[in-house]
């Protein structure tokens, strides 16, 4: 899924305007990267966490990630069997 998809989703389910959602999906990724960049976790409701790491590239060089851990909830809807909705063959 692509930023543009995300918007037109949000943007079906709420109504609000394109230029809005995208203000707000910015918002959201400056404070998301201010806080791991302070090694802060970031807890996102109904998705899950994501963890600040160093990870080791070698010769005492490392890079700053973040790990995602799922939440229960997103798990639980990720492990339900996909319904799809039927059509009639004829």
């Amino acid at each position: 899924m692509k930023r543009s998809d995300i918007i037109n989703e949000i943007q079906v389910q709420t109504g609000q305007t394109k230029k809005t959602i995208k203000d707000v999906l910015l918002a959201l990724s400056v404070v998301l990267a201010g806080e791991l960049q302070a090694n802060e976790p970031v807890e996102v409701p109904h998705l899950g966490r994501l963890l600040p790491m160093d990870k080791p590239l070698g010769m005492n060089r490392r890079i700053r990630v973040a790990e995602f851990n799922a939440s229960r909830e997103l798990r639980r809807k990720l492990d339900a069997p996909i319904r799809r909705a039927r059509t009639s063959q004829r």
